[in-house]
């Protein structure tokens, strides 16, 4: 059985949550997943990076529901993005992947356990 050796757990943090406050990262993989609470609905599940220190290389995820009401969300990503959707109908998850956009992180809790959120996203300069 392996064992992990000379490890100074004092020196090891206790939690992974990134600090609240804006970040560049860059949008790696777009996932259509169905809703395993509510069957025949779909969203799309985003993989971002963190692209500085002390975070690079981090992975982040936002979901955004694919239901008429919900997709505001999306729409505004894509504005952020400049991606222009007027007139159109369609929209493929490869246009996001591999744009560099501004994220906005806030903590929150989820079952009783701190973790890192994106509360919103902003064109990087």
């Amino acid at each position: 059985m392996p064992k992990l050796k000379k490890v100074n757990w004092d020196e090891v943090a206790k939690s992974d949550e990134i600090v609240e406050g804006a970040y560049p990262a860059r949008i790696d993989d777009v996932e259509e997943r169905e809703s395993k609470s509510k069957p025949g609905t779909y969203y799309w599940n985003m993989t971002l990076t963190m692209l500085e220190e002390p975070y690079t290389g981090r992975k982040l995820w936002d979901i955004f529901s694919l239901q008429p009401r919900a997709l505001w969300k999306l729409r505004n990503l894509c504005e952020t993005l400049d991606i222009d959707l007027e007139g159109r109908d369609d929209l493929d998850t490869e246009e996001l992947v591999g744009q560099e956009i501004g994220v906005n992180l806030s903590p929150e809790t989820y079952e009783g356990k701190i973790r890192t959120k994106v509360t919103g996203y902003f064109k990087l300069a």
